[in-house]
């Protein structure tokens, strides 16, 4: 099925490539389209519990792929749409997602310093959402799940953004939004896990940042959503913070994410810090430390619990070879209740709730990226 679907897609980029190549003497196509490709795909083994869908047996059915045409119908007006494939090995996810999907189809006008797109937008929600599919631009093979979700990638609705120079060196922006998204997640109930997908509707929030000297990036952002599914519905509240100092010779960057809301009740606290050492213009060093927190819920309210759902620490080194291709080998020490399998987090007898001792397992993945 996924080689029916990307041939299409290569037969539509072909046959658009001809038309241009017919046409551009006479109308300049070829100036007004351009089209850009990534792809990120790896190998990945667990010690033990399998997680973020790489197994103990090891698994190579594990990649992104995404394909991007971008038409300029004008000095201010452009159409971009973009496709997207994705593969997740054994996770539990794997079984709920298309081989293809349209990420992104939106058109963009601009007007002085605003910019509006209409249609399904990229999501500005801290500081690596909207290139959480590049392999090329992250130090790990992806965004860390606990901030990320495989949720929020991209927003139904309107977007609306300005940027403002304040001199000096500082620049504000402001991107605000309105409309719907998708939500997929992997539950534990009381005895097995269970995947959700739904959507947030009537969702609106903005994302600010301000730019200073010295490579420094501060955000925030904030939004609330009405969740439905089939059997409940309620609306959450979402806040991130978020901080970055980039410099020639490495990066910094830290994010805390909030999630809170009812019906069904959700307390959800997530945060991690990244940082990167350039030590050789082909050669980049990153660690990362990743923490979650959740709250389990029960009928008697008196009982609902904070476990620490997630740790998380990793390492890897970036290797950057020809023609924008990166090479990435990380390895990642976990420890807590979020796995591929179900590992219960608490146990009630009567009134009494005891957390269970949390499960750990270390896994590496080993993964190339490139983009044009």
């Amino acid at each position: 099925m996924i080689v029916k679907h990307l041939g299409l897609v290569a037969s539509v980029a072909a046959g658009m490539s001809l038309v241009i190549a017919t046409n551009s003497a006479a109308q300049g196509l070829d100036e007004r389209l351009a089209i850009h490709a990534s792809l990120n795909a790896g190998y990945g083994k667990s010690s033990d519990l399998p997680v973020l869908g790489i197994p103990k047996e090891g698994t190579a059915d594990y990649r992104i792929m995404t394909l991007q045409f971008r038409y300029a119908l004008s000095d201010n007006d452009a159409f971009v749409t973009q496709f997207l494939n994705r593969r997740l090995g054994s996770s539990p996810l794997a079984g709920v997602l298309n081989d293809l999907t349209t990420q992104l189809a939106f058109w963009q006008h601009r007007e002085g310093a605003v910019t509006f797109k209409v249609g399904r937008n990229p999501l500005a929600r801290g500081l690596l959402n909207e290139v959480r599919y590049i392999g090329t631009v992250l130090p790990f093979f992806r965004v860390p799940f606990e901030i990320s979700g495989d949720a929020f990638d991209a927003v139904d609705g309107i977007v609306v953004s300005s940027r403002r120079n304040l001199g000096s060196g500082f620049s504000v922006e402001g991107i605000g939004h309105f409309g719907a998204s998708e939500n997929r997640s992997v539950r534990a109930t009381a005895t097995e896990l269970t995947v959700r997908t739904s959507r947030a509707h009537n969702m609106v929030g903005a994302q600010g940042y301000l730019d200073a000297p010295g490579g420094v990036r501060l955000g925030l952002f904030a939004n609330k959503y009405e969740r439905r599914t089939p059997t409940q519905n309620g609306f959450r509240n979402f806040v991130a913070y978020s901080g970055q100092i980039d410099r020639p010779f490495g990066t910094l960057r830290a994010e805390h994410f909030r999630e809170s809301g009812e019906s069904p009740g959700s307390d959800l606290k997530s945060a991690y810090v990244q940082g990167i050492a350039k030590v050789h213009s082909r050669a980049h060093l990153a660690v990362e430390h990743i923490r979650q927190e959740q709250r389990v819920f029960f009928t008697d309210t008196r009982l609902n619990t904070d476990i620490p759902s997630v740790r998380e620490t990793g390492a890897a080194i970036n290797l950057f070879g020809p023609v924008g291709t990166v090479m990435k080998f990380e390895h990642r020490w976990r420890k807590g209740y979020t796995y591929d399998a179900f590992v219960s987090p608490t146990t009630q007898v009567g009134n009494t709730v005891t957390v269970n001792p949390a499960r750990s397992t270390n896994y590496w993945l080993a993964s190339v990226a490139m983009s044009f």
